[in-house]
């Protein structure tokens, strides 16, 4: 995959988004001759859709950097990990290690993504040793143990697999010019809020029609990542259309969900910024023609706040207009670029 990324041919991201894999593409489109390329077992087949959907677009090093080292090794140190991770620029937390375990199995997932990835577990963290082992499972799948061993579908699984990490390992390295804040979230890169969910080491994925506009979680660490869509549209309701601005390219004016004031739950908690000492990292994007990725612009800081109101569906509602200060100030071409 990353000849093509090397030539400037095409971005093998839309080989994944076509056919889930790159794999899966080469059986669609080529239609592979060699009736063994076309014959992965149904688990491998999954296995390398689950990788290329979830982690090969390059969101966080860490679980391509773990199963990359863990093709060649059964066990690694966490210290071995931490040296390799610090090689590509990525930051280590020992939450990371809990958050990538957990991104790796079925846990994190919602119902329709297990179902669609079957449950493969792939990391064993032994924290008392301090080793990250490959699972049975998926030793099974690249053909280290037991009748597998050997077996021709393993080393092409293990091939296509490969490649596919070493794809995704280019693509979350950091470059020279970026900076990485906290949670190994680079400034000005693109993320989901599924990305944000896995990089926050949430325990589980949060669905966007519940995060909306921003979701407050206690764990691991208090957070509240605030999502914005700039350019609203007109034909969404007048019950979302919050007044979110930037005031210049280091203030923003924001207001919380409809319905609450200073004292509902999911705003105190920001007020009380102050105090608990919760992280409000802030992502926007310019308008839904960009898709559902949102530039990450760096954690926010509570200024002033006032309980108002807005229109919806022709009545008044509650809200909470809330000022914040941005600790990294917007690159004026990419403030230019959201205002325009």
């Amino acid at each position: 995959m990353n000849d093509f990324v090397d030539n400037g041919f095409i971005d093998p991201l839309l080989f994944i988004d076509y056919a889930g894999s790159y794999y899966e593409f080469k059986c669609k489109v080529e239609k592979v001759k060699d009736k063994s390329e076309a014959e992965l077992s149904p688990a491998q087949r999954t296995s390398l859709q689950f990788i290329s959907l979830e982690f090969a677009h390059g969101a966080r090093l860490h679980e391509l950097l773990v199963l990359k080292m863990l093709l060649d090794e059964n066990t690694i140190t966490v210290a071995e990990f931490k040296a390799s991770l610090a090689k590509h620029g990525a930051v280590f937390s020992p939450k990371d290690i809990g958050g990538m375990c957990n991104t790796l199995s079925p846990n994190f997932y919602t119902q329709g993504d297990r179902k669609k990835y079957v449950g493969i577990t792939y990391l064993f963290y032994d924290e008392k040793a301090q080793t990250i082992s490959r699972t049975d499972d998926f030793a099974k799948l690249l053909g280290s143990s037991g009748q597998n061993a050997g077996d021709l579908n393993a080393a092409i699984y293990r091939r296509e697999l490969e490649d596919c990490l070493d794809y995704g390992i280019k693509r979350a390295t950091l470059k020279e010019s970026e900076k990485i804040i906290d949670h190994n979230l680079v400034l000005y890169r693109k993320y989901s809020r599924k990305d944000v969910c896995k990089l926050l080491n949430w325990k589980q994925n949060i669905t966007p029609q519940n995060i909306g506009g921003y979701f407050v979680q206690n764990e691991p660490e208090l957070t509240c990542p605030v999502f914005i869509t700039y350019k609203k549209s007109d034909e969404i309701s007048d019950s979302i259309k919050y007044e979110d601005y930037f005031i210049d390219n280091s203030r923003l004016n924001w207001m919380s969900k409809n319905k609450r004031t200073s004292t509902s739950p999911d705003v105190s908690v920001i007020l009380d910024q102050a105090r608990n000492k919760i992280e409000i990292p802030l992502f926007v994007k310019k308008d839904d023609n960009e898709g559902t990725d949102f530039y990450y612009l760096g954690n926010m800081k509570r200024d002033t706040f006032e309980d108002t109101t807005m229109k919806s569906e022709g009545k008044s509602v509650n809200v909470v207009n809330i000022r914040f200060d941005l600790e990294n100030a917007v690159p004026q071409e990419l403030y230019n670029y959201l205002e325009a």
